[in-house]
């Protein structure tokens, strides 16, 4: 699922995408028969590719009650978006992936569809294989019991810094507020303006969604990307504070990730 093309680039885990250039994730279609099962959480495991240098990276990620998804190669950057997860333990559809820095696909782009299906054991195991693009591969990923910690608005909230990710823009600097109601201001490295709103999903759960805009004129030659959608969850960073790891997209041509530190 993913090509190499220029450097490599190490992230510590998932993140953010908060910003700028225009470009793009979007839900992908599902269809199964089988027993009705519930896949939310936080998912963590290994992605292998069958076109891959090195053929298998780390993917970790959030399945939200709705099925709605994004996953991240550690490695790369790239963000994986799988089809609705959400009702139906045997699943198809299409999968979307957003290039991390650097990075095209087989069909020389940032954003590319693939073919995949799988199964899904609740609170236990994903595994699935995929194709498209003269590429394919297999993923199998683990339930991850972050899931299940209690974190609320008033936890998370504070001020955060960190980097944004994405194959168009690159990498740069963003740093934002999220405050007890979960209002989020702040800004990024091109000048755009950050303004959203996080809400938890699920009580006693750590998974919150993610609604942001993205506004301004942008600068070197990189646009606001306007608003954006997606998830984030909570996981230990630097001493006693979190550190949040989100993904978001516009829904058709720009996705992202990044990582952020409480401060």
């Amino acid at each position: 699922m993913k090509y190499r093309n220029g450097r490599l680039l190490v992230l510590s885990v998932l993140s953010l995408a908060l910003t700028a250039c225009v470009g793009g994730g979007s839900s992908s279609s599902s269809s199964s028969t089988a027993a009705a099962v519930d896949a939310s959480g936080i998912w963590s495991g290994t992605l292998t590719d069958n076109a891959g240098s090195p053929p298998t990276t780390s993917l970790i990620g959030v399945i939200a009650p709705s099925g709605q998804s994004f996953f991240v190669d550690t490695a790369t950057g790239t963000e994986y978006i799988l089809p609705n997860l959400q009702g139906n333990a045997n699943y198809s559809g299409t999968a979307t992936a957003f290039a991390g820095p650097g990075l095209v696909f087989p069909n020389g782009q940032n954003v590319a569809n693939y073919s995949t299906s799988g199964t899904t054991n609740p609170q236990v195991s994903i595994n699935g294989s995929y194709s498209g693009t003269g590429d394919s591969g297999t993923y199998s990923l683990a339930f991850n019991p972050l899931y299940n910690q209690a974190v609320t608005l008033a936890t998370i909230a504070g001020p955060y810094t960190g980097t944004y990710y994405n194959g168009t823009a690159g990498s740069y600097s963003i740093s934002v507020t999220i405050s007890n109601s979960g209002a989020i201001t702040g800004s990024d490295a091109f000048g755009c303006a950050l303004t959203g709103q996080a809400n938890v999903i699920t009580t006693g759960k750590d998974l919150f969604s993610i609604s942001l805009d993205s506004t301004g004129s942008g600068s070197s030659g990189f646009v606001c990307a306007g608003r954006l959608t997606g998830f984030a969850f909570e996981q230990p960073g630097t001493g006693s504070l979190p550190l949040l790891q989100v993904g978001v997209s516009n829904g058709t041509t720009f996705g992202a990730v990044a990582q952020l530190q409480h401060n």
